[in-house]
């Protein structure tokens, strides 16, 4: 049976089927239920079920999903995804149907890894497909049915008498098998070549997966040519044996795998099968923005480094509120410092910014002015500066909401729905010239 899909943007609501509800108890996979993705509560209208700040399909039961979608218009969030590091939950225990598109990302090589060792678990439990292929031998004691044609051919120019014989001999050795064997081979090598945007577990952990997936496949040929590619089997003109029915969903992933394709996460597809994975888009946002500032801040040589302030130095710029050490411990934690340091360990901060993951409104949020105001202040910086996604009909770039106490506190729009390469050029260029404003 089809499940009843709910789709409801970010923190938005929408009434849940009946099908939710079981002897009038809420009924959720307790393993969904635990990560806190959304709010049930019960209305006079029904069960109201609210999402939170994950994107992505939300298995609840076997009959209920919750779809989740963007609140706020993004072009290509593969593009999010591609310049961060996994900002994900990933629901091992629930697998769903994927479309692929675009290009892999480093942030799904965890996924990939773990995925693929899954599945490949799976079929090596249920036995793996083998393949009869025939042999051919020459001895004075033949094995199998003897080949007349092939005992006279190789008697007459030898001169002595040598028998030829050919049996078929069972094996894993066949393009099956070895398109799952390439696959392993081919994330290793793309793992390698992006582990340095890996955290040091993860790398860990893609080594120990794929490293278990190539002894479970001990026997077969790696093909560096990708003749099995032209399997009638492997490339879908033929069917599997009902037997080993389940290769195919396997066979299909490392053929995606094969062509370096990102799976699509924001919407169900049919492509690929792999755990569930949902994007936190609070998270991406925070993350994307520093790492637009921080690869234009290297490769244009800026004077500043983009700092992350939720960590501590030297690699952060994590520090506390209060001056004095005998004060409370306070930690102030915003999202970039703009960080400038002299060669006569003068330190500076020309800009302190916060990201917020909700369209720009007309004026900026109370809140959100105490926020970074309070960060500026601990910082001695003279720009503060929010930055979140436009709206439907809102400002784009850079605008000066007031000053404060010496602070010009500014808020900055990016367009996620525009051509993102541009977007991230103007944020780049308007906080070089806050930061050129503050040494004048």
């Amino acid at each position: 049976m089809t499940p009843t899909t709910i789709t409801v943007r970010e923190q938005e609501h929408a009434l849940a089927p009946s099908a939710l509800l079981k002897e009038g108890r809420l009924d959720v996979y307790p393993q969904v239920l635990s990560r806190d993705l959304f709010q049930v509560t019960i209305t006079r209208e029904g069960v109201r079920i609210q999402a939170r700040s994950h994107v992505g399909v939300i298995p609840l039961n076997d009959e209920v999903t919750l779809q989740v979608t963007p609140r706020v218009p993004v072009r290509s969030l593969d593009r999010l995804l591609a310049m961060t590091s996994h900002v994900g939950m990933v629901l091992t225990d629930f697998s769903r149907d994927y479309d692929v598109a675009g290009t892999i990302y480093p942030s799904l090589v965890a996924l990939y890894a773990a995925s693929l060792r899954a599945q490949i678990e799976r079929l090596s439990a249920q036995g793996f497909l083998h393949r009869y292929r025939e042999r051919h031998t020459d001895f004075a004691a033949p094995r199998g049915r003897v080949s007349v044609s092939r005992t006279v051919q190789l008697s007459v120019p030898r001169g002595a008498p040598s028998v030829s014989s050919s049996y078929f001999e069972r094996t894993v050795d066949n393009p099956e098998n070895r398109l799952l064997l390439a696959a392993v081979m081919w994330l290793d090598t793309y793992a390698r070549c992006v582990s340095s945007t890996l955290r040091r577990a993860e790398r860990r952990q893609v080594a120990r997966d794929l490293n278990a997936v190539w002894q479970m496949l001990a026997g077969v040929t790696y093909d560096r040519t990708y003749g099995f590619l032209r399997d009638p089997v492997v490339s879908g003109r033929a069917q599997l044996p009902v037997r080993h029915a389940p290769y195919r969903p396997v066979l299909e992933f490392a053929a995606s795998l094969l062509n370096g394709e990102s799976v699509v996460v924001e919407r169900s597809g049919s492509r690929v099968v792999l755990p569930t994975l949902l994007i936190n888009m609070e998270a991406l946002f925070e993350r994307y923005v520093r790492e637009v500032l921080a690869r234009h801040a290297v490769r244009d040589a800026w004077p500043e480094e983009v700092r992350d302030g939720n960590l501590k130095p030297p690699s952060g710029a994590l520090r506390l509120l209060f001056d004095r050490t005998d004060d409370d411990d306070v930690e102030m934690k915003p999202d970039v410092v703009l960080f400038h340091g002299s060669s006569e360990g003068v330190v500076r901060y020309p800009a302190v910014i916060d990201m917020k993951y909700k369209a720009v409104g007309v004026r900026i949020d109370r809140r959100d002015l105490e926020q970074v105001l309070a960060y500026a202040v601990g910082y001695r910086s003279p720009h503060a500066v929010v930055v979140q996604p436009c709206g439907a009909d809102s400002f784009r770039g850079m605008r000066r909401a007031g000053t404060v106490a010496g602070v010009d506190v500014h808020v900055y729009a990016i367009d996620l729905a525009g051509d993102l390469e541009r977007e991230e050029a103007a944020l780049a260029a308007a906080v070089r010239q806050l930061c050129d404003s503050a040494y004048a």
